[in-house]
Formats: C-alpha cells, structure tokens, sequence
C-alpha cells in the first residue's frame, strides 16, 4: 500500500476521462499529514479521488470553475469535519453532472438533520447559472450550521438559462446565514438580484462587518445605499457601524452621487474609527474625481478579475 506520510498539501489536476473505465482514484488515501487540498476536475468529480475528506482544513475547488452538482455537494460539504476555509463552484441539477462515484457508502450520510462544520471561518461559493431542480430550489447551505463563519462571498455567473440569482430570497441561503450575520468581519455579494430595501435590511444585522464588495445584478440604487450608511443613531451608524471598506459596482454615477459618496466617507473617517475606503468600479471612467477613494475601471470584466483575485 503506498503512502505519503508527510505530504500535507495537494494541488491535483485531472482532464476528462472515461469515468465508467476505472473505480476510484486511491493513491491519497492514505495521507495522515494532508490538510490542504486544490482541486482543478473536469467533470467535477470529486469522489474520484478517495481523500481523508475529515481532515482536510482548507479545500479549494474553485480553480477550475467546473460546477459541483447540488446532489455531490450536500454530500462532500458533509464530509469536511475540519473544514477551515472553503472555496467552491455550484451549480443546480445538471443533466450528466452527478458524481458517478457516489457509493452507497455516501448515501447513508444524513442530509436531513443539521451539520455543524463547526471550524469553518471562510467560505466561497460561486454559482453558475444553469438549470435548477424542479422544486426551483437549491441545496446550498441547507442544513448546515457555521458558528465560526467570518468571512463569506458570494458570486453568481449567469446563463441563458438562468439569468438572474435572487440570493435574500433563497431560504437555503438565508436560514443559515441570518443568525451568523452579526458576526461576519468580510461578505461578498456579486452579480446577484436584490432590491435596494432587502440589501439594507442585511446590512443592519452586520455588525461587526468591516469589508463589504457588492454588485447588483437587478435595479439597486446607490444613492439609497450610501445614503443609508450615513444614517446615525446616538453618533452610532444604523447600517454596518464597523464598516472600514466597501467595493461596490456602479452602472452609472451622477456628479450628485459623487458627492454623497465624498459626504458618507468624511462622516465615517470622523467618528475616530480610522481611515474608510470606499472603491467603485463603472463602465465609464468618470471625470473630475478627487484622488485618492475611488477606483474606476473601464470594463465590468475587468470589475469582476479584481474580485476574484482576492
């Protein structure tokens, strides 16, 4: 039996096969060391590699941006007892998709009852927009429980089939994430649908949130937004207080727009919290900005190799 005694990382690469020639890959099996995993499978498959999934800490399956079926995914998340940090691409129920490596061995997992993936602190998700399940609604963070969670991003690419991500009113999402929100310190929302309205509601019970990037894929206002980050209660700011950094994707700004941004930013530098940034990425470069707050770039796919590079 081979083993690798002291290998604690893997970076694994595997190009389309014939998934019916061969059973499972067991050559990582056996690595009592291995902590750290990077993924890059296509098709994503990941049960064709047999890994100590209940050791791995960190796991990074977005490399390849190849999709995990919703049905391999409520699976694998349940097999990471030690998950630290996470990084995943999901998709919904995709024709041909489905791990053909799932045993019976996997389907005794329990999906129903709660899972707490009680270390984990940094989750990425991006989902690609294909087809859903008949009941129009994914697995996602069903049935998990987080209580460590400070850092969460969120992305969403769309498809002719699936234009649109209503993320606040995805229950399998916002069941799970609302009683954590108070706690996260960083949260990610890209290219997803939600009002102007939903988005400050979420934003009230954030805390203790200090970096926040966000693009709306729906009508949002960026007015209402920067707007509602002035408001104070008792020299106390109402939405996101600790606040310190905020990216967000602006289809347009006026030069009133600009200056209620300028007025927003003074206010939160000076209540003595330290320095605020605040970065907007448009279409159009803007003309006779001050220096020093903002980031204009000229292309929204440029906007988004910013926000995955982090």
């Amino acid at each position: 039996m081979i083993q690798f005694p002291m290998l604690d990382s893997l970076h694994l690469e595997i190009g389309r096969c014939d998934d019916g020639a061969t059973g499972p890959i067991t050559l990582f099996e056996n690595c009592p060391a291995l902590r750290e995993v990077v993924l890059d499978l296509h098709p994503t498959h990941p049960f064709r590699i047999n890994i100590p999934w209940g050791q791995i800490t960190h796991l990074d399956m977005l490399h390849g941006n190849h999709p995990i079926a919703d049905s391999t995914w409520r699976t694998l998340i349940r097999m990471l007892d030690s998950l630290e940090v996470g990084r995943f691409c999901l998709a919904g129920r995709v024709p041909g998709l489905d791990d053909p490596f799932l045993t019976q061995q996997h389907a005794t997992i329990d999906v129903v009852n709660v899972f707490e993936l009680r270390r984990l602190h940094a989750l990425t998700i991006r989902f690609v927009g294909q087809e859903l399940p008949q009941n129009r609604n994914i697995w996602l963070l069903k049935n998990l429980h987080f209580p460590e969670l400070r850092d969460f991003h969120f992305s969403f690419f769309p498809a002719s089939t699936l234009p649109s991500f209503f993320f606040w009113r995805n229950e399998n999402l916002q069941n799970p994430l609302h009683p954590q929100l108070h706690k996260l310190k960083s949260l990610t929302l890209w290219a997803i649908s939600v009002t102007t309205p939903e988005l400050i509601e979420l934003l009230k019970l954030t805390t203790s949130l200090e970096r926040f990037r966000f693009k709306g894929a729906a009508k949002w206002t960026l007015r209402y937004l920067v707007g509602s980050l002035k408001t104070k209660t008792e020299e106390r700011f109402s939405v996101a207080p600790s606040l310190t950094n905020l990216i967000v994707w602006a289809e347009n700004m006026s030069k009133s727009d600009v200056q209620l941004c300028m007025s927003m930013i003074s206010d939160r530098q000076g209540l003595g919290r330290g320095s605020f940034k605040m970065s907007i990425f448009c279409r159009k470069r803007l003309k006779h900005l001050p220096d020093g707050f903002m980031v204009i770039v000229d292309s929204e796919d440029l906007a988004g190799a910013e926000f995955l590079s982090h």
